[in-house]
């Protein structure tokens, strides 16, 4: 009989955990001494319920100085994006400038090698030939000069005139030589001077022009180098900060919603360059 009793009361407790909570006293179960039935005083109607948690206490001050930082912090990032979309600009319009200037660099080599090729192909040819074709005439006119005077020698020889013209004449033709024979001199000199000190100093100053553009294009190439690097540094450090300036303000942000217990999301700062 106690057994079928314990049974009972097991298959009462399964039914009654079905249909709610329940509180059962601790003298729960009595046996009766006369007929040996086990009884159970079970109290149906009490629930246990949660207590509800506690809600954090807000700081009003905290939350102020918190929410000021994050604006803060909002601006601050914003100023920075703006700087280095200024900093970009300012690059491309750099790069812009050099590839200018290497244009005109090049186009300088190029034409000094133009002058450098006129003149061995035009201008000293016609200066050398110009050169000689003095010389030639000035000997000529010399030659022309002495046989001219060869000639009035011969012609005035033994003459008897009275009034001295062929003294005269004979005069002017040896003043015409000595004149052919001074300029003569004189043209083999500048010939001189033409081959071996003017022609060789326009080429040489030719060929200082075209070494002098080509180290202003070496030294504009070699600028353009230190200028990348130090663009790639600084590019580097304002990506570095603006990523740990980011970091921070979502930092800033997660402490605010745990101050609050409300969603807060950065707000966007419009900006933009006109």
């Amino acid at each position: 009989m106690l057994r079928s009793a314990l049974s009972c009361l097991f298959l009462s407790l399964f039914a009654l955990s079905l249909t709610g909570c329940l509180v059962v006293k601790s003298d729960v179960a009595k046996l009766d001494d006369e007929s040996g039935a086990l009884t159970l005083e079970i109290d149906a109607t009490s629930t246990t319920e949660p207590a509800p948690a506690e809600e954090p206490e807000i700081d009003p001050e905290e939350v102020a100085a918190q929410e000021k930082k994050v604006e803060e912090l909002e601006h601050k990032l914003a100023e920075m994006e703006i700087d280095f979309h200024i900093a970009e600009m300012e690059r491309d319009l750099a790069h812009e400038a050099m590839e200018h200037r290497f244009e005109g660099l090049r186009r300088a080599i190029e034409e000094a090698e133009h002058d450098m090729h006129m003149f061995h192909e035009f201008d000293r040819p016609t200066r050398e030939y110009q050169s000689r074709r003095s010389v030639i005439f000035a000997e000529t006119r010399l030659q022309d000069s002495r046989t001219e005077l060869e000639q009035l020698e011969l012609l005035y020889e033994g003459s008897e005139l009275e009034d001295g013209t062929a003294e005269l004449v004979l005069q002017r033709g040896r003043m015409s030589l000595a004149r052919a024979e001074e300029a003569l001199g004189q043209t083999r000199r500048e010939h001189e001077v033409e081959m071996n000190v003017k022609i060789p100093r326009s080429e040489e100053k030719l060929q200082r022009a075209i070494e002098s553009a080509n180290r202003d294009l070496h030294r504009a190439e070699a600028e353009a180098e230190i200028k990348r690097i130090q663009e790639e540094r600084k590019f580097e450090k304002m990506e570095r900060e603006l990523e740990e300036k980011s970091e921070e303000l979502e930092k800033a942000i997660h402490d605010l919603r745990n101050m609050t217990g409300v969603e807060e999301s950065p707000q966007p700062v419009a900006w933009g360059i006109f």
